[in-house]
């Protein structure tokens, strides 16, 4: 009996992993927190304030690899003089992902041109996530934790909530 239970409930969430495959086009937006670690305290950042903002837009190539591109706004930073500014970022990046049923395991790797006050640079950006389809609906929901990287010694960390819309 317990045999026949657990192959029922694991062909009920399979069987939802062809309708939820990777859309061809799909976008989002995200709320989360940043967290700074600066190696080099004599620079860069002291500290961070304020929740960060995301947007993005990617396409799913196969249904396990896509490309995303998307806009953060990192919060607000205080520098060694006390100045406060926001941290802007664009990215580009990898997206390979596995489906397990509804929910969807990803990483993403690749490039944010970011700009602070007058100074503007490109470094590498990663990380992984988890989503939620729901059923049945073009929508999901998230959690991804990323890392950016500003010049060698300092690491933007940002954990973030998501919302995604399968477009087509």
């Amino acid at each position: 009996m317990k045999k026949i239970l657990a192959l029922t409930l694991t062909s009920a969430v399979l069987s939802t992993s062809s309708a939820f495959a990777d859309s061809w086009i799909y976008g989002g937006i995200g709320v989360g927190q940043a967290f700074v670690e600066d190696r080099n305290a004599n620079t860069l950042h002291l500290s961070q304030k304020g929740p960060i903002y995301e947007a993005y837009v990617g396409t799913g190539i196969l249904p396990f690899f896509g490309v995303e591109g998307g806009y953060i706004q990192h919060g607000k930073v205080t520098l060694i003089n006390n100045v406060k500014e926001k941290i802007y970022s664009t990215y580009v990046a990898l997206r390979p992902s596995l489906n397990f049923g509804p929910v969807q395991v990803f990483a993403k790797g690749g490039l944010h041109s970011w700009k602070q006050g007058d100074s503007m640079s490109r470094d590498l950006m990663y990380g992984i996530g988890v989503e939620y389809r729901v059923r049945e609906t073009p929508i999901s929901f998230g959690c991804q934790y990323m890392e950016y990287t500003f010049g060698k010694n300092t690491i933007m960390s940002n954990l973030a909530l998501t919302t995604s819309f399968n477009i087509f």
